[in-house]
């Protein structure tokens, strides 16, 4: 008697066309400017598997490497979506690396430029001011970090939060503060610090490298407050050396920090395992990854059989990292029952909720957007700030370029500070790209809006001009390319908490 069993992990290409639909539009080209496994690229994968058990159901010996694929298939789909993150904040490092920004006391500076454009879920109101140090190589690193109106976040490489800066820190932006920000194996250079002269803040990191930024938040109002910034190994406190500053030209290409696509993925994981600690809590990931040619201290030269493995886990895991951002099964995700627009945030700082780690939270919010902290989960009128996310339309449809769209705003957005709707592109996660007199944005600060007699704003989408007397309420999107929203609040009030501000949906021009 003969008995088999197929492995159901089939996405056909009929599937991917649903999902995705087919990206004609180009952007500035780069070394990562492919950005979604395409339909046709599940033809060249076999995703189906069977194995040969016998009468009482075990495998046959015919059938062991069937399963041993199997489970190095399953490992790596697991390791891709626990990776996520990682990516996410690596392809900012090399963004910084790209634009000049290679030093560890280097500062990369973001505001309306080639950069932002690449950036995952950018908002063009802010200066973006970034740095990465590697503390293996430098020690432990101080921070003299600004007063005024600004807010950021220390995190680790695996986007963990570790402090916040700025209007939402312990010191609300009113005076100059020093960090040192330092590993957990890494000693405290000086007894006194945080006991008699407290003159540091002390900061632990989970990883060798770290993640050191902030927004300035009115840039017309704050002249200069990018470069108020002073970073320098503690080693050099005593004669610290001028820190560099860089920003993207104009007629820079634009370099796209998203994860990459296909056997890309795992280059870009191999190179960035090699410059990392292993964490206690990736060493399961770290056997995963061995099994497909990916190891620490070792060049990545996988087999054919391995080849084929990773290509079928990175079109898998990518589609589950599609569905599990634009489509959260997370019922913390939700704003209102009446409302298609979610909270694209509901990972914790730690990563954890009670016992467990929040997979899918992870892979939510690192898929198309990086940074995490206290503050980016309001939790007081007036404070920090919150973002919600609309994919679909009043009928559940993915928004597309081609078609027309109208979003109606409530009267008295709660926002304190300001309020910002950004479009960006489905693929890259990116600001939608635009041409010259377009935008891809509206906000507070926006001039001549258009405002209904109680207050209410339309905005209009759609690829072709503005409905007339609306062209400052319009935003031009590109036919053949899928688009999502933010509409984030910087100061949320009262009525965003009781949740008695209602969203619209965007619906669909008839």
């Amino acid at each position: 008697m003969k008995f088999s069993i197929k492995f159901k992990s089939v996405i056909t290409a009929l599937s991917l066309c649903s999902l995705m639909g087919t990206v004609h539009a180009s952007v500035p080209s780069n070394a990562n400017d492919s950005f979604v496994t395409k339909p046709a690229g599940s033809k060249e994968i076999d995703l189906g598997a069977t194995i040969e058990v016998d009468a009482k159901g075990y495998p046959k010996l015919e059938s062991f490497q069937t399963i041993y694929d199997e489970m190095d298939y399953q490992g790596a789909v697991s390791a891709y979506l626990q990776a996520v993150p990682q990516m996410a904040l690596f392809g900012s490092m090399k963004t910084n690396h790209y634009y000049g920004a290679t030093g560890n006391t280097d500062i990369l500076l973001m505001h309306k430029d080639p950069a932002v454009d690449g950036m995952l879920t950018p908002n063009k109101v802010v200066i973006y001011v970034l740095n990465y140090a590697d503390l293996a190589e430098t020690g432990p690193m101080v921070y003299e970090y600004p007063a005024g109106a600004t807010a950021g976040l220390i995190m680790d490489m695996q986007m963990r939060f570790r402090a916040d800066l700025g209007l939402t820190s312990l010191y609300g932006g009113q005076r100059m503060v020093k960090y040192l920000v330092l590993t957990e194996n890494q000693q405290i250079p000086d007894e006194s610090i945080n006991k008699d002269k407290h003159e540091y803040v002390v900061v632990r990191m989970k990883t060798d490298y770290l993640f050191f930024g902030y927004r300035v938040l009115n840039p017309a109002k704050s002249p200069g407050l990018e470069k108020a910034l002073k970073i320098y190994p503690y080693s050099e406190r005593n004669k610290p050396k001028p820190n560099k500053f860089f920003q993207a030209k104009k007629r820079d290409k634009t370099y796209f920090m998203t994860q990459p696509i296909g056997m890309a993925y795992w280059e870009r994981l191999h190179e960035y395992i090699q410059l990392e600690r292993v964490n206690e809590a990736d060493r399961f990931m770290m056997a995963r990854l061995k099994a497909v040619g990916i190891e620490k201290g070792k060049d990545f030269n996988p087999t054919p059989r391995q080849i084929k493995i990773l290509k079928k886990a990175a079109l898998v895991g990518e589609k589950m990292a599609m569905v599990s951002s634009f489509a959260s099964r997370t019922q913390a995700a939700k704003y209102r029952d009446d409302s298609n627009w979610v909270h694209p945030l509901t990972l914790n700082p730690s990563h954890e909720n009670g016992p467990v780690y929040q997979m899918e939270q992870r892979v939510d919010w690192a898929f198309e957007a990086y940074g995490v902290s206290t503050a980016m989960q309001a939790g007081i009128p007036g404070k920090g700030s919150t973002y919600l996310a609309a994919y679909r339309d009043d009928n559940g449809r993915w928004f597309d370029g081609e078609n027309d769209y109208v979003f109606h705003i409530a009267p008295d957005a709660p926002a304190a500070r300001f309020w910002d709707l950004s479009v960006y592109r489905m693929e890259t996660r990116g600001l939608l790209p635009f041409k010259e007199g377009n935008i891809s944005a509206i906000n507070t600060f926006t001039e001549n809006l258009k405002k209904n007699a109680d207050g209410s704003i339309d905005i209009y989408f759609g690829p072709g001009k503005a409905p007339k007397g609306y062209e400052n309420n319009f935003i031009n999107t590109i036919k053949g390319m899928r688009w999502f929203c933010y509409f984030r609040l910087y100061g949320p009030t009262d009525t965003y908490f009781d949740r008695s501000w209602k969203m619209y949906d965007i619906k669909a021009s008839q």
